[in-house]
């Protein structure tokens, strides 16, 4: 019998073939590693075991593993690999809170993630302030993020909060003055 295991998209060989004799009809092989195989993890995966098509996302066979084939049958498998990464949001007030997730896993090396709300998500606050977006920097420089849209990434990332302090207006009032006035001002 004959297994032939391809990479699927890492580097190395271009393909490794096993063989499994034996005199019975049935015969037992275990699936390998990727290493053995002389095929290099692409970077920012993990290994996620061996599925039969170029397309699998889901593992029919894990590398260690013990499994039967027939003596005279052939079997080609093909690594599957899994991405996934870390997004931290930074509350950016100076107190270093952060809070990090992960994008879903999957066989993309690029992996979607949806931006929280602030307040009604990850439950920050900030007195005197509103949120006035995400960036990709602690300056309002730039990439801006907008709250509940999805964006994919390649790699982990860095997203900080931004807080514009709240502006008030004050108007001032003669209280039935005949004269004189004054100018509103701004404040924060």
């Amino acid at each position: 019998a004959t297994i032939t295991y391809y990479p699927n998209g890492a580097g190395g060989d271009s393909y490794h073939t096993q063989t499994v004799s034996g005199t019975s009809a049935t015969l037992s092989f275990t699936a390998l590693f990727p290493a053995k195989c002389g095929f290099t993890i692409p970077s920012g995966s993990t290994f996620g075991g061996w599925g039969t098509s170029s397309s699998s996302t889901s593992s029919s066979y894990t590398a260690g593993s013990s499994y039967s084939i027939n003596a005279n049958a052939s079997l080609e498998l093909y690594a599957i690999w899994q991405y996934s990464y870390q997004i931290t949001y930074y509350k950016n007030d100076g107190s270093g809170t952060s809070k990090t997730f992960s994008t879903n896993t999957g066989t993309s090396s690029s992996q979607s993630y949806t931006i929280p709300d602030p307040v009604e998500d990850l439950g920050w606050t900030r007195t005197g302030y509103y949120f006035q977006g995400w960036f990709n920097n602690s300056t309002t420089t730039g990439t801006k993020y907008l709250v509940g849209s999805t964006y994919k990434t390649s790699s982990d990332k860095s997203i900080y909060a931004h807080w514009q302090p709240n502006s008030y207006t004050i108007y001032f009032n003669g209280n039935g003055a005949t004269s004189g006035s004054m100018s509103s001002m701004s404040c924060y």
